[in-house]
Formats: structure tokens, C-alpha cells, sequence
């Protein structure tokens, strides 16, 4: 449940994304409606992955840095417009990172 607007929205528990740029990022599953319904603005770097930057192949998953939590949000938090096209391509991201997760054998 959304602790904003005290909605239900079903949440896949965290997504983790390694991109090759080195970065992992682990968010909430709730990420995409925190910043599609309540306007939530991830970091910058974060978002530069996003559009700038393609997931690593699980062979490539090498951690080279302790992974980046984001998107635990708190009582108050940034708030803003992301990038053209950045919600669509985070949610095919998080879809591609949950099928490799869950559903490959």
C-alpha cells in the first residue's frame, strides 16, 4: 500500500537494476507510482542509467560498487519532472529485470 495516497497498488517487493555503467540500483516496486502519482524526482545519475545506459547481461552482473538504495521515501521528498519517454523505459526495465529474476530457469 501507497503510505501517500493510501492506496493499494501491487508492488513486486524491490527491483534491482545493474546497468553497464557500473551502477546498481535497488528501488521499491512502488517507484513507478511514487514518481507517475506523486510526481517523485529519483537522482540524477539514476536517471541518466535510465536513458543513457543499457541493463547488464546477468553474465555481466559483476557489483563493482555496493548497490544505491533509492526510493524509501520519507516524510518529505524531492519532487519534479523526469525526462521524456523516462517512466515508460524504467517500466520496461523493471518488467525485463523481473522476468530474468522470476521466471527464467
Amino acid at each position: 500500500m501507497c503510505p501517500y495516497c493510501l492506496t493499494y497498488k501491487e508492488s513486486r517487493g524491490e527491483i534491482k537494476l545493474t546497468f553497464r555503467s557500473g551502477r546498481t540500483w535497488i528501488l521499491p516496486g512502488l517507484a513507478l507510482h511514487y514518481i507517475a502519482d506523486h510526481g517523485w524526482l529519483p537522482p540524477r545519475d539514476f536517471m541518466h542509467d535510465v536513458m543513457h545506459s543499457e541493463i547488464a547481461a546477468v553474465a555481466e552482473m559483476k557489483i563493482l560498487l555496493i548497490p544505491i538504495r533509492i526510493g524509501n521515501l520519507g516524510n518529505s521528498f524531492r519532487v519534479g519532472d523526469t525526462p521524456p519517454g523516462f517512466l515508460e523505459k524504467l517500466e520496461s526495465m523493471a518488467s525485463e529485470a523481473y522476468q530474468e529474476e522470476f521466471c527464467s530457469s
